[in-house]
């Protein structure tokens, strides 16, 4: 937790939102699937005393067998969806299976259709027709889809009425080409709003997330500002009272930073402050929660760790950032840091005063050092390294 992560790009925003549309249109259309096998079986019933029924029983199976597919390409895809940029071969198997589906609801329908009956061959069209008109609204998720089922219904047997060459099959098969065109429109507008609402949403997700973040970090070292690590302590503090677990604040300062600042300039000193956060990032766990709280001075609170070994843990910072010096263009500069210690034992402000109180000693005492408060042994620095810059 000693860095926010980022979660605001919006480089996977058309991958995110194909992900949700992938989802609803599964969503919609599982239910669809149950309800259209029933649908075939209630026009085999309709069919039945007039047809062949070893046509309607061989068309009836295969609009079960390719409707078993879809389920369970759905169900694979409930199971273990794939992650936001994968392209998922399920996805274009389930696309494939729904489009195999409804080749088999429309040919077959061609293959059952009545020959000598012109209301059943109504009532044919009339089902045909209430698919596809179901295909906008179940589809709405994908455009493709949408075109490719309401073509694949009504296609062919649109063509098969113009072919009878009656006026009455004209009549209807027009009718029917009238609804195709219509459908086609509404299926456009349908999935272009739907599209264009997902991205508006997921873009003021990003939205936020970007204003939260900026709320949060500071943008020099890319840790937690003064706000987000008080919030996060008070939150740590009464857990740790909760559980009963030891909680420690560590406090540093960067020694003669308004000199770094005066000699060689602000941009250097911004450098310095980097220089100082990368170490200490590289240096403490993701549990253990590390801002800027001030021009030159950091906090870091450390869960599960008790003042003594707060203790270990700043003099090893200290030793660290001190035996890495800092390069800039015009050389190299030792950068040291003065540490305060302090146990969370009540009020995170308290801590956070005897923390200061230990800084403000460290500093007094020479800088380059780490004081502990609650009757803690400093650890002390050699001596005359202090003097060191």
């Amino acid at each position: 937790m000693n860095k926010l992560d980022n979660n605001a790009k919006t480089d996977h925003l058309p991958g995110v939102v194909h992900q949700e549309k992938l989802v609803m249109l599964l969503q919609q259309s599982h239910m669809a699937a149950y309800m259209s096998v029933i649908i075939a079986a209630i026009l085999v019933g309709i069919l039945w005393q007039s047809q062949q029924h070893s046509h309607l029983l061989v068309w009836m199976a295969g609009i079960v067998v390719t409707a078993a597919a879809r389920f369970y390409l759905y169900a694979s895809y409930s199971r273990n969806p794939p992650e936001i940029d994968e392209n998922s071969p399920r996805e274009t198997a389930y696309f494939a299976a729904t489009l195999i589906y409804f080749a088999w609801w429309s040919f077959g329908s061609l293959w059952i259709m009545p020959k000598d009956s012109f209301a059943e061959q109504i009532i044919v069209l009339y089902f045909m027709i209430g698919l596809a008109g179901s295909a906008v609204a179940v589809f709405s998720a994908s455009w493709a889809l949408q075109i490719s089922a309401i073509s694949l219904l009504l296609l062919p047997i649109v063509s098969w009425f113009y072919a009878q060459g009656s006026l009455q099959t004209a009549g209807m098969a027009t009718a029917g080409l009238m609804f195709l065109l219509s459908a086609m429109r509404s299926a456009r507008v349908l999935a272009g709003t739907i599209n264009t609402s997902l991205s508006l949403k997921h873009r003021l997700i990003a939205a936020n997330a970007v204003a939260e973040r900026l709320a949060r970090i500071d943008e020099l070292t890319d840790l937690y500002n003064r706000r987000a690590f008080y919030e996060y302590s008070r939150l740590q503090t009464a857990q740790a009272q909760r559980t009963g677990n030891p909680l420690s604040l560590i406090l540093l300062d960067i020694d003669h930073f308004k000199g770094v600042n005066d000699t060689y300039g602000h941009a250097v000193g911004d450098e310095v402050l980097r220089h100082v956060s990368d170490m200490l990032r590289a240096s403490v766990r993701e549990s253990d929660i590390c801002g800027r709280i001030g021009g030159e001075e950091f906090a870091l609170l450390l869960p599960g760790t008790s003042a003594e070994k707060a203790q270990v843990v700043a003099e090893a910072l200290r030793r660290s950032l001190y035996e890495s010096p800092f390069n800039f263009s015009d050389g190299e500069a030792i950068v040291h840091a003065s540490f305060g210690v302090a146990a969370v034992h009540g009020e995170f402000s308290d801590a956070l005063r005897q923390a200061d109180a230990a800084l403000y000693s460290a500093k007094s005492a020479g800088r380059n050092r780490v004081e502990v408060c609650d009757n803690i042994t400093p650890i002390r620095t050699p001596g005359g390294e202090h003097n060191r810059r």
